[in-house]
């Protein structure tokens, strides 16, 4: 058995007794099935296919460098909590995974998907749901992740081994007072900025 976390505590592990096993940057199949799946979630909410209103304007997400070496720097530090350095304009969205011996072979996109279940806690009094609303939120552009595994020597010693996995993003969702998305009226464009995305019908911006 597993156990997962998206980011509802902070968990602090000692650099001390946190031994990095693997921190290799996302091979070129995980940025693919990152976005990917990112875009996927993106179009469906903009499209109405969920209980939430239809979109206009929401961009189709692009791998950005910079936010993903922001990331990978920050995942082997083995703390699972959001990274107060980080620029104001990069949200950020937690995952970690927790087993009880050695480390299996992880997909990152399952770990997201961690977020988008955030999804039926939408309209609740509780639970928490920052980690979905960054990921739809409309005006955000840019994405890039880090993903790290690592032996935590004086946690939980039922659960010693750990992959975590930090997404960067810009422009920053969640920014209080502000609406996720604009909402999509029918008879209005579904794309007021830049061009309809050539592989994702409800989103704005991709060239394919």
């Amino acid at each position: 058995m597993n156990r997962y976390f998206p980011l509802v505590v902070t968990i602090l592990v000692s650099i001390e007794t946190c031994e990095i096993l693997i921190n290799n940057p996302f091979t070129c199949e995980e940025i693919v099935a990152s976005l990917k799946y990112h875009n996927e979630v993106r179009n469906n909410v903009s499209l109405g296919k969920t209980i939430l209103n239809p979109a206009k304007n929401m961009w189709q997400l692009k791998w950005d460098k910079k936010l993903e070496e922001m990331a990978q720097n920050f995942v082997k530090k083995c703390e699972f909590k959001h990274n107060d350095n980080r620029p104001i304009d990069a949200g950020e969205n937690l995952a970690m995974k927790a087993f009880p011996n050695s480390l299996k072979s992880l997909d990152p996109v399952e770990m997201m998907d961690m977020w988008y279940t955030e999804y039926y806690n939408y309209g609740r009094k509780n639970g928490t749901t920052a980690h979905f609303t960054q990921l739809i939120w409309g005006s955000t552009k840019f994405v890039g992740c880090g993903i790290a595994h690592f032996l935590d020597k004086a946690g939980n010693p039922s659960y010693p081994y750990h992959t975590m996995l930090v997404c960067n993003y810009r422009p920053a969702g969640n920014l209080a007072g502000a609406h996720m998305y604009d909402k999509f009226l029918n008879g209005s464009k579904s794309c007021d900025v830049g061009v309809s995305s050539q592989l994702y019908k409800g989103l704005c911006g991709g060239v394919g």
